[in-house]
Order: structure tokens, then C-alpha cells, then sequence
């Protein structure tokens, strides 16, 4: 614990000089976004809780500062000092999600306590910078994907790592990887491992298709091995989806040995897994279920009694500690079995009784703009490199918003984290899509000229008969 602090503290006495280096260096600044990765293999490691309430089961559980979000604001402000970037709403998303925000703060009207609201609201905030450091570095970097979706890539595969660890030395059976719990390890998968499935199914290189099935495949064991019950239900889902975005608005005949081969290995792995997949459903414990539906009962008991505000962010379970009634049946009269101070197991629920319902619709709107956004870059972007993005991207949130309607996990940080980069991607996606394009067409228009002018050099070097070799005899008198 006190090495966490000398981290930190050690962290912000170098932030200045990073900063200075962000800014006096483009290299440096082009590679920072793999620094806002870095912290997140081990986040409990490199974040300070301030105002700590280590044993509250909320959403949030203190002031918590991360080395990810100073990061996130060192490359603000380097690249607004860089470069001149004003801060503004990037999209309509970015407008969503302050709406979502506000409501969730005005939900602090209802709240039994207050700072535990604070909490909540922090992280937000937190968020938000991951999200506006991203989108800010894509427009700096004119659409510099590379090297984030490289970390992406690597990141999957250290989890992978890790999952080999906790399989055959620390022997568990249900792995979680590096993240607190194997729900959201698995909500995580779900979300990131269709970009290396995508780039497989649509890049135009070969010896990098092999590259993406392996991160692709390493992504897929670690998923399975977390037996997430959900995750078995919403991965296939975002993959099924990003697998149809892939083959029918941009087939290729090079896509067809690359189908067949994910449909083998996809054949095989489900009959290794299958034996343990059904036995993991067969010895589900009732009592998980009956709490499920009894936390659900408890969710709609505290949006009828308080529709508009809730009971205040991060109070779901400070409420129920504190007035009983609500885990009463009201159709029997009869309190509830199971319910202590858990959280109920889905994202939607938990909103509409936390900040109300009027919170929830923005949540759902800022949730489908963005899969809708993906689905419409899919079309707009089909005849680019940049095709791959949302197709998976489309996948991957339709998974994690219907794994949201069984497990609330989507809420801890670490899935907020990517989920805002994943969004950040598809907003500067979204407005700068035509520029690419054209960008695109550009250097494939260069490509083709200097191509022509090297054939046009070799034909010429062909056909110029050679000059005659000089005279050896002597010259006449």
C-alpha cells in the first residue's frame, strides 16, 4: 500500500516535466497515448482513493484519482498548448453525456448522503477527461489510430498472460485477468476483442490478419475461462454482428479463406468449452436468481415512490440500509429474500432509482447514439481502411448493452475507461469521416502516380537503345 503512494507521489512530481516534454516533443506527444494506457494493467495500483469508503458497496467508493486520468490531462493540455485546439463538445454524444451528467448531479437533491454522491459525480468527470484526451489526440494526429489500437491489441494479450497465470499456478477456476472481477473482465472482452476480430476479417494485409486472429483467439480463451454466464450470451452477439457488418456491406473474395478459418477454430473451441459452459449453468446457485429478481423488485419499488430524481447517485445501497421498505413485496406484503446492501444487477435499473427516470432515457439515448453512429460509419466508411472501426465497434456495444441488462459491472471504471475511448474514437470518427476519405484517395492517388512514373522510367530504360561504345582505333590524320 505505501509503495501505491510513493507512485503516485513520484507521478506528480513528473507530470510537469512530461508535460513539458509533451509539448517541446511531437514524437513524444504522438506516443503519450499509450502512457493513458499503461496505468490501467494495474489500476487499484496506481490510484489514490481520497476521502476513502473502502467498504461501501456503491458504484464509487472515494475521490478517486488515477495515474490514467493525469495522464489524460497532461495530453490536453499539451496538445491545446501545441497546437491551439479549443475544448468544446466534440459531438452530439459529448452533449449526452453532460445532460447524463447533470441529471445525475441533480439526483444529489434526494441523496441520504451527499459526499458518496461526490464520488460518483468525480468519476464522471474523471471520465470525461479520458474521453475528451482521446478525441483531442485523433484530431491532433489527423486520425492516428495505429498506435492506440496497437495498445489495445497488447493489452489483450498481457490479460491473456495473466489469465495462463491464474489458470495453472494460482488454479481458479473463474478467472478475472487484471480487472476486479471476471464479469467486467469478460464485459471488457466483449467490448475490445472484436477490433482485432474485425481488423482480421477486413485488413488488407496478410501477415497482419495472423497477428489479429491471434490477439483475436487469445482474447476468446481468456472470455471463456471466465465463465461469465452473461458473457456467453452477449460475445457471441458481438461477434455475430460484427461478422455480418463485415461480410455483407464490404465483401471481399479475400474474406473468404479468413471465414472459413474463424468458423473452424470457432467449431473447435466451443466443443472444448461446451462440457464446462453447460456445467456452469447447470450448478448456477438458485439464490443468485431469486436475488437478481428481488433487486430488480427493490429497483421499481424506489422508481414508483421517486420517478424524477431517484434516491440520489451512488445511494442504491445506503437506501436500503437505511429505509427497509422498499425491499418489501408489494403485491405480497412480504420482505424480500437475499437483499442486503447489494447493487442490482443491471446498469438500467440501478440508474432509473439512483437519478430517476428522465436520467435513464439520456443514458439510453447517449448509449444508442453511438451504436447507431457505428452503423451508419460502417456505410459511409466501406470502401476505406478505416472500415474495421465500426464494425466492431457496432458489435462490441451491442454486446455490452445487453450484458448491462443482467449484470451492472459496466459501471466500475476500468469498463467506463474503454468504453469513453471506444466513444472518443467513434466521435472524431463520425465528424471527420469525409476528410479521411479524401485522404485516403489522396495517397492512393500519389501511390498510383509515383507507381506509373517507376513503369513509365523502367519502359523508357527498355526501349532507349544503348549508346555506342567509344572508338578504340586511332584518329584519322
Amino acid at each position: 500500500m505505501d509503495f501505491k503512494y510513493i507512485i503516485f507521489a513520484l507521478t506528480l512530481l513528473g507530470l510537469v516535466p512530461t508535460l513539458a516534454g509533451l509539448i517541446l516533443d511531437r514524437h513524444m506527444l504522438v506516443l503519450s497515448i499509450l502512457f493513458l494506457l499503461l496505468p490501467l494493467f494495474d489500476f487499484n495500483g496506481t490510484a489514490v482513493n481520497f476521502l476513502s469508503m473502502e467498504f461501501y458497496r456503491g458504484t464509487a467508493r472515494g475521490m478517486e484519482i488515477s495515474l490514467c486520468y493525469l495522464l489524460a490531462l497532461v495530453i490536453i493540455i499539451a496538445i491545446i498548448v501545441r497546437s491551439g485546439v479549443k475544448l468544446h463538445l466534440p459531438t452530439l454524444g459529448g452533449f449526452l453525456f453532460f445532460l447524463f451528467f447533470l441529471l445525475s448531479l441533480l439526483s444529489l437533491k434526494n441523496a441520504l448522503d451527499r459526499t458518496i454522491s461526490f464520488f460518483e459525480i468525480w468519476k464522471l468527470m474523471m471520465l470525461f477527461l479520458v474521453y475528451l484526451a482521446v478525441f483531442l489526440y485523433l484530431e491532433y494526429t489527423k486520425g492516428n489510430f495505429t498506435i492506440l489500437l496497437y495498445g489495445i491489441d497488447a493489452f489483450i494479450i498481457i490479460c491473456f498472460l495473466v489469465v495462463l497465470k491464474q489458470h495453472y499456478i494460482t488454479h481458479l477456476n473463474q478467472v478475472n485477468g487484471i480487472f476486479p472481477h471476471r464479469n467486467s473482465f469478460a464485459m471488457f472482452l466483449v467490448l475490445v476483442n472484436v477490433i482485432p476480430f474485425s481488423q482480421y476479417l477486413n485488413t488488407r494485409k496478410e501477415m497482419k490478419a495472423w497477428f489479429f486472429l491471434f490477439v483475436f483467439c487469445c482474447g476468446a480463451v481468456s472470455v471463456l475461462r471466465t465463465y461469465s454466464r452473461g458473457s456467453f450470451v452477449t460475445f457471441p452477439l458481438s461477434i455475430a454482428v460484427t461478422f455480418f457488418i463485415s461480410v455483407l456491406v464490404q465483401f471481399k473474395a479475400r474474406k473468404t479463406p479468413r471465414i472459413l478459418m474463424i468458423l473452424i477454430l470457432g467449431i473447435i473451441g466451443f466443443l472444448i468449452f461446451l462440457p464446462k459452459i453447460i456445467l456452469r449453468f447447470e450448478n448456477a446457485g438458485e439464490a443468485s436468481g431469486i436475488t437478481r429478481k428481488n433487486f430488480a423488485k427493490t429497483a421499481m419499488n424506489i422508481i414508483r415512490d421517486k420517478p424524477y430524481l431517484g434516491v440520489g447517485v451512488n445511494n442504491w445501497s445506503l437506501t436500503l440500509q437505511r429505509n427497509r421498505d422498499y425491499v418489501i413485496d408489494r403485491e405480497t406484503g412480504e420482505t424480500m429474500n437475499f437483499i442486503t446492501d447489494g447493487i442490482v444487477e443491471t446498469v438500467y435499473l440501478l440508474v432509473a432509482a439512483e437519478c430517476g427516470i428522465p436520467c435513464l432515457v439520456i443514458l439510453i439515448c447517449w448509449f444508442m447514439y453511438y451504436f447507431l453512429i457505428s452503423l451508419k460509419l460502417a456505410f459511409n466508411l466501406r470502401h476505406s481502411r478505416y472500415f474495421f472501426i465500426p464494425a466492431a465497434t457496432a458489435g462490441g456495444l451491442l454486446g455490452i448493452y445487453t450484458q448491462s441488462l443482467l449484470e451492472w459491472v459496466l459501471k466500475q471504471q476500468m469498463n467506463l475507461i474503454f468504453l469513453m475511448i471506444v466513444f472518443a474514437m467513434l466521435s472524431y470518427l463520425n465528424r471527420n469521416y469525409k476528410m479521411l476519405i479524401k485522404m485516403e484517395k489522396e495517397e492512393e492517388m500519389e501511390k498510383g502516380k509515383k507507381a506509373a512514373e517507376k513503369q513509365l522510367e523502367a519502359s523508357t530504360k527498355a526501349t532507349t537503345p544503348p549508346a555506342p561504345a567509344p572508338s578504340t582505333l586511332p584518329a584519322l590524320e
